[in-house]
């Protein structure tokens, strides 16, 4: 997910060998690991589906009811994810993924505070969960506490010092206090992780360094060994290079999966704001940054950094 959260799947589907996409038919034993294969496929309807049906005869199952619920926070289903994961939590009080994936739902509907609370319960019952930490500190930013945030970052970083997305998200709310010499720190040390390279970059653009930005993003886009050379994260890398023009980024941003494509594109246009503000024309960078706002994904750092320009400029 690109709202820099941990987010965590169901553990089962972890342990069993992946099923290859072009696998014709299933031939399961039961509803519960046909679930499991279709996630894997990602049919997230039928794995809802089988689990359902799983649940019908099995209605103790706090596991089942887990996973069903991840398959519909896939979906942008968060209300019936919701109720899954409180199925969880009542069967099993302790189920330490299930409060955070619960955490995570809220957040994304915007109940920040009980996002909050469950995220509480995790650190708890585990006082070193990473994501517990981390997520926390993305809802205190939806709050707009920075400081509270980045307090919650630095307490994952203290229990993991190579835990990159800490280090990521507190480099986006030190963007937003203006600390652009510790944000550029902290996106750097982020840069082998998603959008940490694409930040580097655009921080080094605000400190005057856009030349030697851009080199460094270029090696670091190119060395990226995890995904596939033309993702998402390398068009929007070669857009900041300028081998990619906006009406093609904003073209590719578009995804048949509704969420993906507003979360794109919510993308798009803030990374079309900076060039446009880095280029002197402030009146296109506000236009842009409108637009990132306006696709309402809250939950995605670009959001908050759009908004926060748009804020900047209209302030002057």
């Amino acid at each position: 997910m690109n709202f820099r959260l941990h987010a965590l799947v169901f553990a089962l589907a972890l342990l069993l060998t992946a099923v290859p996409a072009a696998v014709a038919q299933i031939r399961p034993t039961d509803e519960f690991t046909r679930g499991v294969q279709l996630y894997e496929l990602g049919d997230k309807k039928g794995t809802i589906a089988s689990y359902t049906a799983w649940l019908e005869k099995n209605s103790q199952d706090a596991q089942a009811y887990y996973n069903r619920g991840v398959a519909k926070s896939d979906l942008g289903d968060y209300d019936d994810a919701i109720a899954d994961y409180d199925h969880v939590v009542k069967l099993d009080p302790n189920y330490v993924n299930a409060y955070v994936n619960r955490g995570n739902a809220k957040l994304a509907k915007g109940d920040n505070d009980a996002a909050i609370a469950d995220y509480d319960n995790v650190i708890k019952l585990d006082p070193k969960f990473l994501a517990a930490y981390n997520n926390r500190g993305v809802a205190k930013r939806a709050m707009g506490d920075n400081n509270a945030a980045i307090a919650d970052y630095e307490l994952a970083i203290g229990i993991n010092p190579k835990f990159a997305q800490a280090y990521h998200n507190r480099g986006v709310d030190l963007y937003l206090q203006k600390n652009w010499l510790k944000a550029r720190a902290d996106f750097d040390t982020a840069s082998e992780q998603e959008h940490g390279a694409l930040m580097a970059c655009v921080v080094q653009t605000r400190l005057g360094q856009g030349e030697e930005g851009r080199k460094q993003l270029s090696i670091r886009i190119n060395n990226r060994l995890d995904t596939k050379l033309d993702d998402w994260v390398s068009r929007l890398g070669k857009f900041l290079l300028g081998t990619l023009d906006e009406e093609a980024l904003l073209r590719d941003a578009d995804s048949p999966n509704v969420m993906k494509s507003r979360v794109q594109r919510c993308e798009a246009w803030y990374y079309a704001g900076m060039q446009h503000l880095a280029a002197g024309q402030k009146t296109e960078a506000a236009n842009c940054f409108r637009k990132s706002v306006a696709t309402e994904q809250k939950t995605v750092d670009e959001y908050a950094l759009a908004a926060a320009e748009l804020k900047w400029l209209e302030a002057k």
